[in-house]
């Protein structure tokens, strides 16, 4: 957007709103994202559709750093009201998308609720229709977004989940299971093993005792972690939908019996007595069991806890209404 072009949208701005922008970002165009040419709008324009990347707010100093991304008492930089005059008033969108959890256009300065043609967020968003694709369980920013930028909100689900070492985490393991193993056959790669996995837990701040070190992996190697990032409207393949309901077969649910406490007592065992070693041979039956329960075999024991872990992980799963729900409200635009 040339300087000329963009001062015609500042200048048509409330004085107060221009002597607050001025004040913190400098006389029009600013240095931010400014090239000899004018303001640039970064993006991409496939036929009547821009996609474009948010400006970033940059802190003004040292005691800025932690508060750039949420502060309400700055206003935006000359870049950020151009990006968003020029998809209103030069792209002329009939609908913006925010898509993902989440921009700063909400939080720029002004009031809290019932904003005016003098609070920067009204200002940004202008008179274009909004639709916010926001992530389902963050609903107390979400909440900001719709009061004030306008937004009409469309949830998106959260990535598949998974429990598992990764990386330096699962070399360990490997090394530690080498060392299991070769310790009744052969002992001098057993004692290999075990020098290499002491330097790597060392490496990884998990001590120089092998047990230890064995009950802080699994400890670890139980922990939900999510799988990447959620792809809107894609549903999970069938190993997610197996890692995720094995996650929530895990737990106990009221009346409902967590899947390992059931195998735990099938073998005569109490769940909560168990060995680290215990476990991890539980785990992996629980795991082998949703596998094939998911695959049509029937475990009658267990079925009570499963059917509940199914029923949970297949609507979880089935994200198909979020580009339903995304094309619907483009309809009504």
């Amino acid at each position: 957007m040339s300087v000329d072009e963009y001062l015609r949208y500042f200048n048509a701005l409330p004085e107060e709103c221009k002597r607050e922008v001025i004040k913190y970002w400098g006389e029009p165009p600013g240095n931010i994202m400014v090239d000899d040419n004018g303001i640039l709008i970064p993006g991409v324009i496939l036929g009547n559709v821009f996609i474009g990347v948010q400006p970033s707010r940059p802190p003004l100093n040292n005691e800025d750093i932690n508060s750039a991304i949420h502060d309400p008492t700055k206003p935006p930089h000359h870049q950020y009201i151009a990006f968003y005059k020029w998809i209103e008033h030069v792209f002329k969108a009939d609908c913006i998308i925010h898509l993902g959890t989440h921009g700063l256009a909400e939080f720029m300065k002004g009031k809290e609720v019932g904003l005016s043609s003098k609070c920067f967020p009204d200002i940004l968003i202008g008179t274009i229709p909004h639709l916010y694709v926001y992530h389902v369980i963050n609903t107390s920013e979400a909440t900001i977004a719709k009061r004030r930028l306008y937004g009409t909100l469309i949830s998106y689900n959260s990535p598949p989940y998974t429990s598992e070492l990764y990386d330096e985490y699962a070399k360990l393991e490997e090394l530690l299971d080498e060392y299991r193993e070769a310790l009744i056959k052969d002992k001098p790669r057993a004692e290999i093993a075990k020098k290499k996995a002491l330097e790597l837990a060392e490496k990884l701040n998990l001590g120089n005792d092998l047990d230890e070190i064995e009950a802080k992996l699994y400890e670890y190697k139980r922990a939900i972690i999510p799988k990447g990032l959620h792809i809107v409207g894609e549903k999970y393949s069938l190993e997610d939908l197996e890692e995720f309901m094995g996650i929530i077969a895990r737990y106990d649910r009221g009346e409902i019996k967590s899947l390992n406490r059931l195998i735990a007592e099938k073998k005569g065992l109490k769940y909560g007595e168990l060995t680290s070693k215990e476990l991890k041979e539980i785990d992996e039956e629980a795991k082998e069991i949703v596998k094939r329960f998911l695959k049509g075999e029937k475990f009658p024991e267990y079925e009570k806890t499963l059917k509940y872990a199914y029923d949970v992980a297949k609507k979880y799963a089935d994200n198909t209404l979020e580009i339903e729900n995304l094309i619907e409200g483009l309809l009504t635009v």
